[in-house]
């Protein structure tokens, strides 16, 4: 079974053709609380085909909401475009791995013969490879649900890839405005408070946080959203000096007024003379 993974593009569907999505029977809920309260998984199966299909929403209850489109394909297809893609190979009863699989998922995920045993680590009879953006896994028919499990946690670091690199992006090309720069850095710690979270599957899952932890190393999750927060420090930083700036300026303009008042208490002591040379003078130096 070869798997893709995509931004969804916004298509319209025929919802009566979807169903919830349930994997080994049951509904998703194997992550953190708020990220199931803002997920929704929807799945149909070509009868024809045999192609499956899944509608993932990430973050639907925030404003970062992001939509993957999964296609599970039966054979190997020709186009292998995708931001991620994944590969799942039965083994029989008392079968271990052999060159053809492991040339198999070289092809599929790195377009070369380049994986070999060495890459894998086998864990309760699965054999798990988590290789660049994608993953391979080998094992019993009955072990396919951890696969499908893991395909949810590569759609969610896919989603978390794809806005921090959104927020990045948008953070290198903001100009010099306050009020934009405000909004950036507060949509940036509301996505990583709302949203990020370095361990979105619950511990009791003995197996899974164990794949999420090798994704997020390969993908380089982590370190992109620390290149994220770093960056919002520093514009931070940038608002804090142009508030500075501005209450320097403010400071240094009600100094100027209360020296004008002073100066203009002064004055009234003096002839009608002095005070029109003085202000003559003042509007001289003003003017530039």
């Amino acid at each position: 079974m070869h798997v893709k993974i995509n931004k969804e593009i916004g298509k319209e569907y025929n919802e009566t053709e979807w169903e919830e999505l349930k994997i080994d029977g049951k509904p998703i809920n194997f992550l953190q609380n708020p990220l199931i309260k803002g997920f929704k998984g929807k799945q149909k199966v070509n009868p024809i085909t045999n192609k499956k299909y899944w509608r993932l929403e990430f973050f639907g209850n925030t404003v970062f909401k992001t939509n993957i489109f999964v296609t599970f394909f039966p054979t190997k297809p020709e186009d292998k475009n995708a931001i991620a893609r994944a590969i799942w190979q039965d083994l029989d009863q008392n079968q271990e791995p052999n060159e053809e699989h492991y040339k198999n998922a070289s092809q599929w995920l790195r377009d070369s013969n380049s994986l070999k045993p060495k890459d894998y680590e086998e864990r309760s009879n699965r054999y798990i490879c988590i290789d660049g953006m994608g993953i391979s896994m080998i094992g019993k028919t009955f072990e396919k649900k951890t696969f499908e499990r893991a395909i949810i946690l590569l759609s969610l670091a896919v989603a978390y890839r794809i806005q921090i690199e959104k927020l990045m992006n948008m953070l290198s090309d903001c100009q010099p405005n306050k009020k934009e720069l405000e909004n950036l850095v507060h949509n940036a710690l509301l996505f990583n408070a709302q949203c990020y979270f370095r361990h979105p599957v619950k511990m009791e899952n003995s197996e899974l946080p164990l794949i999420w932890d090798a994704i997020i190393d390969r993908l380089r999750i982590e370190n992109f959203n620390k290149e994220l927060i770093e960056q919002t420090q520093v514009l931070y930083r940038i608002i804090s000096d142009m508030e500075r700036d501005k209450e320097n300026k403010r400071w240094q303009l009600i100094g100027f007024a209360l020296g004008l008042i002073s100066a203009l208490q002064i004055l009234t002591l003096f002839s009608e003379e002095t005070r029109s040379n003085w202000w003559q003078t003042v509007h001289n130096f003003l003017a530039g």
